[in-house]
């Protein structure tokens, strides 16, 4: 999660993991997969992702940077995690980069996000970005200048 907190994550960035990101996770809790087959599909997805973060690499390499780290992240995941987790984490991951994305520098909101996702998904739904509670995605209101600060 550290990596998409990051304030760097740009549309094109975002863009570029959302799809295969769910698709691996929709492949993971699919029981007509098996381990090998879905984790054959999250494999090639990520290969595929690889390919594209030299060429983003060329025009923003902060960008690829965090591209990578997260495919990384997602890599060791799949060594160490069940299956059923390593989907909750894509679904997380995957509707925090939509969020971010869709309303743009919300860095702070990925979290609530990604723990909204993730209870979703242990209740057996499929997390949809539309149905994400607008009190979530509402920014929390500034405080506002404290009494005797200069205005």
């Amino acid at each position: 999660m550290t990596v998409l907190s990051a304030p760097e994550w740009s549309r094109q960035a975002l863009d570029l993991i959302q799809k295969p990101l769910l698709d691996s996770a929709r492949a993971l809790i699919d029981p007509k997969y098996s381990d090998a087959r879905a984790y054959g599909l999250l494999d090639r997805k990520l290969d595929a992702v690889e390919a594209e973060v030299s060429q983003l690499r060329r025009e923003n390499a902060r960008q690829a940077e965090l591209v990578q780290s997260l495919l990384t992240e997602i890599r060791d995941a799949q060594k160490k995690k069940p299956r059923r987790w390593l989907a909750k984490f894509l679904y997380g991951t995957w509707l925090a980069a939509g969020v971010l994305a869709t309303i743009g520098g919300a860095a702070s909101f990925v979290g609530d996000v990604w723990e909204w996702g993730a209870t979703m998904f242990d209740e057996s739904h499929q997390p949809q970005l539309q149905d994400v509670p607008p009190e979530i995605l509402r920014p929390k209101p500034s405080p506002g200048p404290q009494p005797d600060a200069p205005r």
